[in-house]
């Protein structure tokens, strides 16, 4: 089991925050370009139960990938759990805190762990880490410029 947490801070509102990072629309604006993400019919914002469908590149192979919306509770948090895909567990917590002053702190909490097999030797812990890490300060940069 691991355990990855990104935190940032932005100028602007938690209501903002929430509404664009639970459209699959927005987040493929924020989304490193190599990642090759696209939707399979997403619902035009995430709700509780929704079903989100999407294909990635990840270690130069193709994903298809189904993530649950298991908890929605706008504009504080929700919870995003992989049901079908290559990693035994993932789940991805999104959560947004007013810090007042028209400040914000987005935090994301992802669980996971790391497949198994002959996949394990390639996609370690510490890869997925970094590649999230990337991810995360692009998407940061990206939302900074939006809100």
């Amino acid at each position: 089991m691991a355990l990855f947490e990104y935190r940032s801070r932005l100028k602007g509102s938690v209501e903002r925050a929430f509404e664009l990072l639970s459209k699959p629309e927005f987040i493929l604006k924020v989304t490193p370009p190599d990642m090759g993400l696209s939707y399979v019919n997403p619902p035009a914002q995430y709700a509780k139960d929704a079903i989100i469908e999407f294909k990635v590149i990840q270690f130069g192979m193709v994903q298809n990938i189904t993530h649950k919306i298991t908890e929605f509770d706008a504009p504080k948090k929700f919870v995003e759990e992989m049901i079908k895909g290559p990693m035994p567990k993932w789940i991805h917590t999104h959560e947004f805190i007013d810090l007042g002053n028209g400040e914000i702190e987005l935090v994301d909490k992802i669980d996971f762990d790391t497949p198994g097999g002959l996949l394990a030797f390639v996609v370690t812990e510490s890869k997925i880490k970094h590649q999230l890490e990337i991810g995360m300060d692009l998407r940061h940069t990206r939302l900074e410029k939006m809100m």
